[in-house]
């Protein structure tokens, strides 16, 4: 990065795509306090992001596709309280998120073939704000944590190719605001959790693949929104 970029006190966008050389981002970019879009996308080397990062208080996009040498998000990250947007798709080596996760204002967030990623925190449930959950290729999740089911303004949940786990949460009926559910490729799906028929909002259900998926429950015909219904290969 250049020399004084931190003196930049009116720099609301930066991107450094495809810094494949990067390895580490510098303390100092904490101090561009205006900073509202991060683009780190294709930074294939970057294994380290200082505890100065929580001080970018105006950042609202947060991008990291393909940062697959990043093992750890810095636990500062949830001072960042203005984030919207973050997508962590490709990062294969990330083990973990930050305890306080969800004390993050986020609207949409993307976790994509993060290999090395064994559970989520028990704090996701927190995101108040959150509209659009996104867990694609996550081979190394067995579990969801319940408290998934306390994210109120949820509407999109979409789940695929996550092969170690074993279900979804038992109370998903929970998600009130909840238009949109695609889940493709569940193999150990093998029932849909009870009061799924309390989705009152609930427009658009999308299965596909789920092999061990013996039966759709009669309950469905509660969901009086429903515009789309979509079985395909698995029943």
């Amino acid at each position: 990065m250049p020399q004084g970029y931190e003196t930049f006190n009116k720099l609301e966008k930066l991107s450094l795509e495809g810094c494949t050389d990067l390895t580490s981002l510098p303390s100092k970019i904490g101090f561009i306090s205006s900073l509202k879009f991060l683009n780190l996308n294709r930074c294939t080397h970057l294994q380290d992001i200082p505890a100065e990062f929580g001080r970018l208080s105006s950042l609202n996009f947060l991008l990291m596709d393909g940062c697959e040498n990043l093992t750890a998000l810095p636990e500062s990250m949830d001072s960042l309280s203005s984030l919207q947007v973050l997508d962590l798709k490709g990062c294969i080596k990330l083990q973990r998120l930050p305890e306080r996760f969800g004390r993050l204002p986020l609207q949409s967030l993307i976790l994509q073939s993060l290999q090395s990623l064994e559970e989520l925190p028990q704090s996701i449930g927190d995101l108040s704000y959150l509209r659009s959950l996104e867990i694609i290729s996550c081979n190394s999740l067995t579990s969801l944590p319940d408290s998934i089911v306390q994210l109120k303004m949820l509407e999109i949940f979409f789940i695929k190719n996550c092969i170690k786990l074993g279900a979804l949460p038992r109370n998903f009926g929970e998600l009130t605001s909840l238009q949109s559910i695609i889940v493709i490729y569940f193999p150990s799906l093998k029932e849909l959790p009870p009061g799924i028929n309390a989705l009152m909002a609930l427009k658009d259900f999308y299965l596909q693949r789920c092999i061990s998926l013996a039966s759709f429950p009669e309950c469905i015909e509660g969901l009086a929104c429903l515009e789309r219904l979509t079985l395909k290969g698995h029943l």
